[in-house]
């Protein structure tokens, strides 16, 4: 055994396997005999065990070959034990960790006591993480089925189209959060993901070519050529390549980004100041939260809160809000607009057909 301070890490070599790792301590009971201890975990990767005195509390699924389970690193985990079959002291705790080739292996502080507080904490963590990426998975996927509707019934304007396509593709990114891996393969789940990722950004630079009339369409080809060339890529490299070129695909879609904001800044004309001066603020604060996330993955271990990715999804839903509200309030504003103009030709004509009807009556 080697004595680590947590927070802890651990970067697998690479490779298409499962890597794991125990971790142990030891505990003196506390509370009354009839009570019960918890053992809380707000955050581990990628997988965990927990065993008190040998006896195993929660199950690993690495070793019933549930390779789907390997998704927990965003979620907390809780255990309890009756104090009746603890000792009064030198209780020892396992916890087993494992990890995809690809995932890091990381223990966070671990928190062991009366389970009433600890329990409480952990439905806390579990609305903060697991209750919000629920939240953003289900509004963009019903955001993405009500605009793509309303394109189908408007099908002259591509702007819906793009927001709905950004809106699928920001739901899959936000699976990634909410259930267990979509393949059992991790690699191809992983390359599919960051696809997905990538696809969203695309989408919503059409979506801002569409909201300021300017095609650049060989810009909008270039950018899909290389994310599809990344993609393929990302299928198809050695194993021991993998890791360093998720890492240089996901900063490409970084760049494509800022690509998309300079798109918006340079024909910010075209559209309403209010309407880019908001865009404008979300999609910068998505980019600097993906920026945060990417060098806190691929560098700096934890330089960014670990719910920045949760919120990257959030400044999306609230741009997608806000275009449909801008629509919206503009198209009434024209409605609005048509409908006063037709009155005053309506009052000029009737006020016309007066004065003739006057000058006939004079006859």
């Amino acid at each position: 055994p080697v004595p680590v301070t947590l927070p802890h890490r651990y970067r697998p070599p690479g490779g298409d396997g499962i890597h794991a790792a125990r971790f142990s301590l030891r505990f003196d009971r506390t509370g009354a005999e009839d009570g019960v201890t918890a053992v809380f975990l707000p955050r581990f990767s990628d997988a965990v065990s927990l065993s008190v005195n040998g006896q195993r509390l929660l199950p690993a699924p690495w070793l019933t070959g549930h390779w789907r389970n390997f998704h927990h690193w965003h979620r907390p985990a809780i255990a309890t034990v009756p104090n009746a079959t603890l000792m009064p002291t030198g209780n020892r705790l396992d916890i087993d960790l494992a990890a995809h080739g690809f995932q890091d292996i990381a223990l966070y502080p671990v928190y062991v006591g009366a389970a009433a507080p600890l329990d409480f904490v952990y439905e806390l963590w579990g609305i903060l993480r697991v209750g919000t990426a629920r939240v953003n998975f289900s509004l963009v996927l019903l955001a993405g089925g009500a605009v793509l509707l309303f394109w189908l019934m408007h099908r002259e304007d591509m702007l819906y189209f793009w927001l709905a396509a950004a809106s699928f593709a920001s739901a899959a990114v936000c699976y990634h959060w909410v259930y267990p891996n979509l393949l059992t393969d991790y690699r191809a789940w992983l390359t599919l993901w960051n696809t997905a990722a990538a696809l969203q950004i695309w989408c919503t630079l059409c979506f801002v070519c569409a909201l300021l009339r300017v095609p650049l369409r060989r810009l909008r080809l270039v950018c899909l050529a290389l994310l599809l060339t990344g993609s393929a890529a990302l299928a198809l490299l050695p194993l021991d390549a993998f890791q360093a070129f998720v890492a240089l695909y996901q900063l490409g879609f970084i760049l494509m980004a800022l690509v998309m904001l300079t798109v918006l800044v340079a024909w910010r004309q075209a559209t309403h100041p209010l309407n880019f001066a908001v865009l404008f603020g979300l999609y910068a604060l998505a980019l600097s939260l993906a920026l945060a996330q990417w060098a806190s993955r691929h560098f700096w271990a934890d330089w960014a809160p670990s719910i920045t990715s949760l919120m990257i999804p959030v400044a999306f839903i609230l741009s997608l809000l806000w275009v449909i509200f801008f629509q919206l309030a503009r198209s009434i504003a024209q409605y609005e607009n048509l409908t006063a103009a037709l009155q005053t030709t309506i009052d000029e004509k009737t006020a016309e057909l007066q004065a003739s009807y006057e000058r006939l009556a004079d006859r």
